[in-house]
């Protein structure tokens, strides 16, 4: 785990001792334009350094491969999911499933 120290981060370890005083100088410290430039520097820092993107190589070199599987239902299954298409309001389940969100064919 990371913290914030006196070593790696000294203006925001500085500002969070500040911020629940209500002492002047405590005052006066968080209201300090370079301060607040530092402290959000750091604060920059850490995150660039620390917290995981959404993308990496990694991620992006994962190859993403369609295919349909065309499947026989039973007419007991053809009941079911045209009684789940209707409860949807998608009355035709060919056309209306193309424009459907991922929650209602989640559901279906």
């Amino acid at each position: 785990l990371w913290y914030a120290t006196d070593a790696t981060t000294p203006f925001m370890n500085k500002a969070l001792k500040h911020r629940n005083s209500q002492k002047l100088g405590s005052i006066t410290w968080l209201a300090n334009a370079e301060n607040k430039r530092k402290v959000h520097d750091e604060c920059q820092a850490m995150i660039r350094d620390l917290v995981r993107q959404n993308s990496s190589q990694l991620v992006e070199a994962i190859r993403v491969q369609e295919h349909e599987e065309f499947v026989q239902f039973s007419v007991e299954e053809r009941f079911i999911y045209r009684q789940a298409c209707h409860d949807h309001k998608m009355f035709d389940e060919q056309l209306a499933y193309e424009g459907a969100n991922v929650n209602t064919r989640e559901a279906l």
